[in-house]
């Protein structure tokens, strides 16, 4: 796929939200399933995966019956891995990517799934009693609004349990990533993903404060790593991240990952957090 020149990823420009949409829509046709299909298949010391992780964190928290909402819920492997744990659970999914909803419905016919933006309005009157996000926040078009959404859209008390790239701790992929921007920006000088444009969400520091402001307190900070020792996986992952995957310039990306490549770990962290009673 060739992107014009005029391109926002080549401009340094952020773009519109329709624009923003647009790309996510060519990215995800392109490649199906492009987070689960690879970060699947990574796994802990322990033997789980991240979207283990997170299925394993909202069973636990969760009361009998509860709603929980998946914001960016692609093609729904988590809300799966959830109703697997808790079948008595009422599940939710939101994406605006229509094949990935698709696949999402098919996946997880129990759960009602919307393809549409995520607004406070994009399920009526409904409050959940969590929401989550899988390697979604803080990569979205606005992060502090999705926050203010989550807050408005939980229960008192709710809980937003977020897994998410750890961009600060080194590894193949982060090495990989910030070596093919370096590469990338000979020819194309304000080459970037110009969307998430808040500093804050860079650190654990950052994130407490845009999180505190939407009355959201952060419980618990779990780093961990997912790899897996096969040879390859490590293009693969690269292939499929944003923005690299739709770039002419792809082969030569993957090719510094594959000189690189002794298997792949993916640092990553979750988040979860509380939404704050009103004070009386």
């Amino acid at each position: 796929m060739t992107l014009p020149s005029d391109h926002f990823l080549f401009t340094g420009r952020r773009p519109d939200e329709a624009e923003w949409f647009e790309f996510l829509e060519s990215f995800h046709e392109r490649y199906p399933g492009a987070t689960s299909s690879v970060v699947a298949r990574l796994r802990t010391a322990e033997g789980e995966n991240s979207y283990d992780v997170a299925a394993a964190t909202l069973a636990a928290l969760l009361p009998q019956g509860a709603r929980v909402l998946e914001v960016g819920c692609g093609d729904a492997l988590l809300l799966r891995e959830v109703a697997h744990r808790r079948p008595d659970l009422s599940l939710y999914g939101i994406d605006v990517v229509a094949c990935d909803v698709a696949r999402a419905r098919d996946r997880v016919p129990s759960a009602y799934i919307r393809c549409a933006s995520f607004t406070p309005e994009s399920f009526g009157q409904m409050r959940f009693d969590a929401i989550a996000s899988h390697l979604v926040f803080p990569g979205v078009f606005d992060p502090q609004r999705m926050l203010e959404m989550v807050s408005q859209l939980l229960v008192p008390g709710g809980a937003f349990v977020a897994v998410m790239p750890h961009m600060r701790k080194s590894s193949s992929f982060t090495e990989t990533m910030a070596e093919a921007l370096a590469s990338l920006r000979v020819r194309h000088p304000a080459f970037g993903l110009m969307v998430t444009t808040d500093p804050r969400a860079a650190s654990d520091e950052g994130l407490r404060e845009m999180y505190a402001s939407e009355g959201l307190h952060l419980e618990t900070v779990r780093d961990f790593d997912v790899r897996t020792d096969q040879r390859g996986m490590l293009s693969e992952v690269i292939r499929r991240s944003y923005p690299f995957g739709l770039l002419e310039e792809l082969p030569g990306v993957l090719a510094l990952a594959n000189r690189r490549d002794d298997g792949t770990l993916l640092p990553l962290k979750q988040i979860v957090a509380r939404k704050q009673a009103p004070r009386s």
